[in-house]
């Protein structure tokens, strides 16, 4: 196989893509792809890697770096923050867990963060019991303890806690733990659907079949004290 020319006949594109060759024994003419194609493609690619490359070391170089004022705001707050907590105030207390716990300032440490939400529990933190209740019932990183889940969901729910009362609910409806009770199952459906719960309200549809009309009237009188109950303590 030798070099051949180009004819006349021959497209523009195909003197520049390609390049002719003929057969040396039986002279047959062809085309093959020309070496500029190989040529351009490698020069492409390391364009493209070039240019990528360029693009993540731009990236990393611009990208914003907190500035020293800013670093001392954050260390400021979480020292505000922790002298807070150790003042046994919940929601400082519960803040500090969630720091811990996403490593949010501070080093991630889950053993600090279960000290922290259960301070915050214990001090009446709505958020903090119904995380606590919550691990408990279904077994997140501790023994499954229903007993346990039962008492914080409990306080959290009375702390006015819209999803503690619907988890709660949903406790008494299927008996986890403890035995069926639909009408106290509907009562807390009732609470948590009056705060806005989407989950509630259809819970509660589905619940109120099954009670009888001295039922429904008893856990509808149940829920409104409770509320009555929790305005008058809010307003005082």
């Amino acid at each position: 196989m030798r070099r051949s020319k180009h004819e006349v006949s021959e497209m523009a594109w195909q003197r520049r893509f390609l390049s002719p060759y003929r057969c040396r024994d039986c002279n047959t003419r062809f085309l093959g792809l020309s070496t500029k194609i190989y040529y351009l493609g490698a020069v492409a690619g390391l364009a493209i890697v070039a240019g990528t490359l360029g693009w993540h070391v731009t990236a990393v170089l611009e990208r914003p770096r907190p500035s020293p004022e800013l670093a001392a705001s954050t260390l400021k707050t979480i020292a505000d923050t922790t002298k807070l907590a150790e003042e046994k105030d919940p929601l400082a207390e519960y803040t500090l867990a969630q720091m811990y716990a996403r490593g949010d300032g501070v080093p991630k440490n889950k053993v600090e963060a279960g000290t922290w939400l259960e301070r915050a529990a214990e001090h009446g933190s709505s958020e903090a019991q119904y995380e606590i209740g919550m691990a408990l019932r279904e077994g997140r990183d501790v023994v499954q303890d229903y007993e346990g889940a039962l008492k914080w969901l409990q306080l959290a729910a009375e702390n006015d806690n819209p999803r503690a009362q619907f988890e709660l609910g949903h406790m008494y409806r299927v008996g986890m733990g403890i035995p069926v009770d639909v009408v106290k199952a509907y009562t807390w459906f009732n609470l948590a659907a009056a705060r806005g719960n989407t989950d509630a309200d259809r819970a509660r549809s589905a619940v109120l079949p099954l009670l009888s009309r001295s039922e429904v009237i008893e856990a509808q009188r149940e829920a409104r004290r409770w509320s009555e109950a929790r305005a008058k303590q809010s307003t005082q």
